[in-house]
């Protein structure tokens, strides 16, 4: 089965959310721009086109009146079923979690009916259209492509497990570029969609399942795990890179199924899936150490 196309226009549902359970919020606001009293946010930024929408909200290009510069503005209701706790929490972490990896958010603008996300416009979509695109008109993307992407991902989680956090939902709809062309070879991308991070040192467990099924690990399905979730994702989106398709297909292939990594790819590649892929969590690297892998290196990250 292959990595399907986002259902909403690219970056856009990226930036929606989905429900966060068991997360740790902060109060600090590390910079970002935040009100002292509640106004509509049309009176700083005339909004644009509908980027994206979902259960979380909408998303809107937007341009500062002020500045001209861009910006994507996310609108959840206030009063949304659940959602006032997620987008608490994605606003604390998003403030925590500050990095040249990570997608940007510039301020927070309430009011009385919705809270506003003001964050950086990333043109390039997300990654999973950019992969999409380019296997229609061309074929496999190349392995350089795969080595620049994949190290920017490793050091993307390897920041935020060092800041004492998970993410939980790393996939490549989460992932926004910088440029339309995904081969592009400065091409940046940036961690996005918070709602599911949490605070979790390493060595504590959690238990609450989020996330996409597709990119989750075995200790995820058994309800019992910690950071290395992330490390497994990556794995999946690496796998995606190299041959368009997901490794597995739900848990029972998750826990059995033998991993069979394309001809395609150089051997060292896919020993750095398959350390991504282990199975046995007190076997399979930490993000850091695998960032470090012979295989990414001489690749064009942004990050160092």
């Amino acid at each position: 089965t292959g990595l399907s196309r986002p259902r909403a226009p690219a970056w856009g549902r990226a930036l929606l959310g989905r429900a966060t359970m068991g997360c740790t919020a902060s109060t600090e606001s590390h910079g970002v721009e935040q009100p002292a009293r509640r106004h509509s946010i049309s009176r700083r930024y005339s909004l644009h086109e509908l980027l994206g929408q979902g259960a979380g909200g909408v998303v809107h290009r937007a341009t500062d009146r002020g500045t001209g510069k861009q910006f994507a503005v996310k609108m959840v209701p206030e009063g949304a079923k659940g959602r006032w706790g997620d987008i608490a929490n994605e606003v604390a972490m998003m403030q925590k979690l500050q990095h040249p990896t990570l997608a940007r958010l510039h301020a927070v603008v309430p009011s009385n009916t919705r809270t506003c996300l003001v964050l950086e416009l990333y043109p390039g979509g997300d990654m999973i259209h950019g992969m999409t695109n380019y296997w229609k008109d061309f074929g496999m993307i190349p392995m350089e492509t795969t080595r620049n992407l994949s190290k920017q991902m490793w050091n993307a989680i390897s920041y935020v497990h060092s800041q004492d956090c998970v993410h939980r939902d790393v996939k490549g709809d989460n992932f926004m570029m910088d440029t339309r062309r995904i081969t592009h070879p400065d091409n940046k991308i940036y961690l996005s969609d918070f709602g599911t991070v949490c605070e979790c040192p390493p060595e504590q467990r959690l238990a609450q399942r989020c996330g996409t099924v597709s990119y989750w690990s075995p200790e995820l399905f058994q309800r019992n795990y910690s950071q290395k979730v992330d490390v497994w994702a990556v794995g999946v989106v690496m796998f995606g890179l190299v041959s368009g398709k997901f490794p597995f297909k739900g848990e029972t292939e998750v826990r059995s199924k033998d991993l069979r990594i394309p001809a395609r790819c150089p051997a060292d590649g896919a020993e750095l899936i398959g350390l991504a892929l282990e199975r046995r969590e007190r076997k399979r690297p930490e993000a850091k150490k695998l960032g470090g892998h012979r295989f990414l290196r001489g690749a064009a990250a942004h990050c160092d």
